[in-house]
């Protein structure tokens, strides 16, 4: 094993509907780093469209409401996670956690990133994979999170930032990162242009939606989407206007340590 990489253990959720025919969908994955004795962040599905094409039937608000459940009582069940996730599992015969496995990560972050992109992301199909592989969410997610941590910032930003209580009830979407600083709210998001004119949208809807919300208080946003490169194909340009219909600022990877500087900047 390199020197900087350490084993962390993956277990994965699935909704089974029905056990003898073996079909099921990846809810999330959880990530624990023996070595700190913590549990990632778990990072579960954001949307049930799979859930729904595999089970018409199936209770999507009890889903969600224990998606909400393990996200805010896993962090404290480190110690003793099999038997927490034992425990999870029995509130439903369609819930089950996969046997621990082995992972090698230098980066439990980016993994973790890496992990749901494989296993729980609904697949896309390129016709050129490997230059899909180094531009999707994933790579500049890892991109990002290497960036922030060599600028000393990991530790002063939100990770996960909900926001249900700026759009509605039940809102799944969630930034990767945020701040607060003097009544300014402050998002970072990972999005690749050429692949996510949907979650462009969503990044615009939801930022529209919180300005809506802040416009009554001395209190303003802001969103900076980190993307794959410079706008250069039709579809890159349709989500780059899209994010600018709303200010969102778009940042490249390739800009990413002179962006780290000023944002330490600005929170120092």
């Amino acid at each position: 094993m390199p020197a900087n990489e350490r084993a962390c253990q993956l277990y994965l959720l699935r909704y089974v509907p029905n056990i003898l025919r073996g079909e099921f969908v990846n809810l999330g994955v959880l990530l624990y780093d023996p070595a700190e004795k913590r549990l990632l962040p778990p990072r579960l599905l954001e949307h049930f469209a799979r859930v729904r094409r595999l089970h018409p039937w199936a209770d999507l608000d009890a889903l969600a409401a224990l998606e909400k459940q393990i996200e805010s009582e896993a962090a404290a069940q480190a110690a003793s996670l099999p038997a927490y996730l034992e425990r999870l599992a029995q509130f439903s015969n369609a819930l089950e956690f996969t046997e621990p496995k082995a992972v090698l990560t230098a980066d439990p972050e980016a993994e973790l990133e890496r992990l749901y992109e494989t296993y729980v992301v609904e697949p896309k199909y390129p016709t050129r994979l490997a230059a899909a592989v180094e531009r999707s969410r994933a790579w500049i997610r890892s991109q990002l999170n290497a960036a922030l941590r060599r600028a000393d910032l990991w530790e002063k930003l939100e990770r996960g930032v909900r926001v249900e209580e700026f759009t509605h009830r039940g809102d799944r979407f969630r930034f990767d990162f945020g701040y607060r600083r003097n009544g300014h709210l402050g998002f970072l998001h990972t999005l690749a242009l050429e692949r996510e004119v949907d979650r462009a949208k969503v990044l615009a809807y939801t930022m529209e939606r919180i300005r809506t919300r802040l416009s009554a208080e001395p209190r303003s946003a802001a969103c900076t989407a980190v993307v794959e490169a410079p706008p250069e194909s039709e579809t890159a340009e349709l989500s780059a206007r899209i994010l600018a219909e709303q200010s969102i600022a778009i940042v490249p990877v390739s800009q990413l340590p002179a962006f780290s500087d000023r944002l330490r900047a600005e929170l120092s």
